[in-house]
C-alpha cells in the first residue's frame, strides 16, 4: 500500500504541478488550495477520503538556491496548518509539495513504517520548476523561458526539478 500510494501521489503531484507551471490551473477558474487538493485527489481515485488526508504546500522563491536552503518538513515536524498557498507569477521558482497521511493497518509493520502518531505514515511528493514568462508574438501570447532575469539560476529554459529531499521556503 505504501508503494502504491507513493507512486500515485508522485504522478498526481507532477501532473497537477504542471498545470500550475503552464497556467492551466489558474486559467481554469481554480485558484484555491482546496481546488488544487481536489485536482491531485482526482488522480488518486483509489484513495478513500483523499481530500481529508492530503495537504499541499505551494511556495515561490526568487531562485533555486533559496528554494533548496529552506526548511525541510518531516513526518515528525509536519503541521498541516503551516502549509502555504502561493502559485506565483511568471518567472518565479515554484515549489509544490503534497503530503498524504496514510493509515497503516498492519500491526507488525507499524514500527518500520509509522512516522506520525496513531499508526500513520506521511508520504510526500515534490515538484520544483521555473514558470515561463508570457511573450507576445505576431501570432499572440505564448509561454517562453525567462532566461534574461538576473536572479535566475539554472539553465536558460523552463524545467521541472524532482527531488524528495528538497526543503521548503516561506510563503
Amino acid at each position: 500500500a505504501v508503494f502504491m500510494v507513493s507512486t500515485s501521489l508522485e504522478d498526481a503531484t507532477d501532473r497537477a504541478a504542471r498545470q500550475i507551471r503552464t497556467g492551466e490551473f489558474q486559467g481554469s477558474g481554480a485558484s484555491t488550495k482546496n481546488d488544487f487538493i481536489n485536482l491531485v485527489c482526482s488522480r488518486m481515485s483509489f484513495a478513500a477520503s483523499c481530500s481529508s488526508k492530503l495537504a499541499v504546500d505551494v511556495r515561490t522563491f526568487a531562485d533555486f538556491q533559496t528554494a533548496t536552503q529552506a526548511q525541510r518538513i518531516t513526518g515528525s515536524s509536519f503541521n498541516k496548518n503551516t502549509t502555504c498557498w502561493a502559485t506565483g507569477q511568471p518567472s518565479d521558482i515554484v515549489l509544490v509539495r503534497t503530503f498524504y497521511q496514510l493509515t497503516i493497518v498492519t500491526p507488525l509493520l507499524n514500527a518500520g513504517l509509522v512516522n506520525l502518531s496513531v499508526n500513520k505514515r506521511l508520504i510526500t511528493s515534490t515538484a520544483t520548476f521555473s514558470s515561463p514568462c508570457p511573450v507576445t508574438t505576431m501570432k499572440g501570447t505564448r509561454a517562453a523561458p525567462c532566461c534574461s532575469l538576473a536572479s535566475r539560476v539554472g539553465p536558460s529554459r523552463s524545467f521541472i526539478f524532482r527531488s524528495s529531499s528538497i526543503r521548503s521556503g516561506g510563503c
